[in-house]
């Protein structure tokens, strides 16, 4: 089995604009991959079901590039993918990156 793409975003909280990415993320044209999500706190907002699993990790308030350092620590996977609470990436995003990783032998 193939391991896990694990995509980490840093935000403040649950807000549209971080549900608009989940929701980008879940017309993704690759599925083996989990999102671990770092907030500053979380007020029980329901997190829809997705095709992946999403990780909830709360550190209170932190800058983002510690939200990202945790998050690596916290969880071990080949390969690491960061994306802001803001963004919309493209379908074939992770299935390009992934491509191109393995050949280049990149790390």
């Amino acid at each position: 089995m193939k391991s896990k793409i694990n995509i980490i975003i840093p935000a403040i909280e649950v807000n549209p604009e971080l549900i608009g990415c989940f929701n980008q993320l879940n017309k993704l044209d690759y599925n083996n991959f989990f999102v671990t999500v770092v907030l500053d706190f979380h007020k029980n907002k329901l997190i829809s079901k997705y095709k992946y699993k999403i990780k909830v990790i709360v550190t209170g308030k932190k800058n983002m590039s510690l939200k990202r350092n945790l998050a690596v620590k916290k969880n071990k996977s080949k390969y690491i993918a960061f994306l802001d609470s803001d963004a919309y990436p493209s379908r074939g995003w992770l299935k390009n990156g992934e491509k191109y990783l393995k050949e280049k032998k990149a790390d």
